[in-house]
């Protein structure tokens, strides 16, 4: 079996597998859908008016690429998958699940490095909320322009050799990208942290100078705690894929069926980290809450009016 070659392209994958499969991918639709569709209204709609920060412009540029995942890529799937089980001919269309697939996991993981670097920069720099709208839009900008460019070359190398050549620059990059910030993250927020604790204020201005220090680490803080999940939650998902995607390029001793259950598989790993993406950042931050019970016109809680006024204090 020489690199990138499918031997396994005329065997039909088992029964079992496609059923499987497709049963996921249906599960993964009705998560990744409706969550990230929720996500881009509160941040297109922002209505409590604290949505909008460079952090929640990228986070809305990850909800979109996992959104369309949960409206192309994940049914296609399915019904892929449906076919194949029923054994009808899926060989013709290969290319439709795969370029969408490409796309759509080629967006979130830019936009998950650049989150990587925004944090980088905000707690390092400490301009978090100073940084323009238009940056964020130019990078979001640049990174579909990619998105939609770089996965063409599959059309000349096919789809074995892409998923290589995908996993070296894309997920070994954004995974290298997003632990160097971790450790940049960690050392300011410590080092801040220390300094401010360690300065002895000598009246009412530098006391309150201090207190304002430690209320900004202590915001970035939260906001790091939930980057760490997403790295965490990477690495999981990521590793088994990266090692699924070795074993269909150079097992040559491996079984067609082996073969077939390390394709899906690979697929599902990553399917799954654009799905739960939304759970790790949006849903565990109070001020997305609080815009997801006002755009279903629920009261907010005693705390969370607390807490969203004292937010828009900080921010005045």
């Amino acid at each position: 079996m020489g690199f990138g070659d499918d031997y396994c392209k005329h065997v039909w994958a088992p029964f079992g597998l496609s059923i499987t499969t497709s049963v996921i991918t249906s599960l993964l639709t009705v998560i990744t859908l409706p969550g990230n569709l929720l996500i881009c209204i509160a941040i297109l709609r922002d209505p409590n008016k604290e949505l909008r920060t460079t952090f929640n412009y990228l986070l809305f540029n990850v909800a979109i690429s996992n959104l369309l995942i949960g409206a192309v890529t994940d049914p296609i799937f399915v019904y892929f998958h449906i076919r194949e089980a029923l054994g009808y001919t899926v060989i013709t269309w290969y290319a439709l699940p795969h370029m969408s697939f490409f796309i759509g996991c080629t967006a979130s993981l830019l936009s998950i490095a650049m989150l990587a670097m925004e944090r980088s920069i905000a707690v390092n720099a400490n301009y978090h909320r100073k940084l323009p709208r238009k940056r964020a839009v130019n990078m979001s900008v640049a990174i579909w322009i990619f998105s939609f460019t770089f996965p063409c070359i599959y059309f000349q190398i096919g789809y074995f050799k892409f998923a290589f050549i995908f996993a070296i620059l894309m997920i070994i990059v954004t995974f290298v990208a997003m632990v160097i910030a971790f450790i940049r993250i960690h050392c300011s927020i410590r080092s801040t942290t220390a300094r401010v604790l360690t300065v002895q204020p000598m009246g009412s201005a530098n006391e309150k100078t201090s207190q304002i220090q430690l209320k900004r680490a202590e915001r970035e803080r939260r906001v790091t705690i939930i980057f760490t999940a997403i790295l965490i939650f990477y690495t999981i998902c990521n590793l088994p894929a990266f090692v699924f995607i070795f074993v269909v390029n150079f097992c040559s001793s491996c079984s067609c069926n082996f073969i077939h259950w390390s394709r899906d598989l690979l697929l599902l790993c990553v399917l799954v980290n654009c799905s739960d993406n939304q759970f790790l950042y949006a849903w565990r931050m109070k001020s997305f809450t609080r815009a997801f019970r006002s755009l279903v016109h629920l009261p907010l809680t005693d705390e969370a009016s607390v807490i969203q006024t004292q937010d828009t204090r900080d921010k005045q």
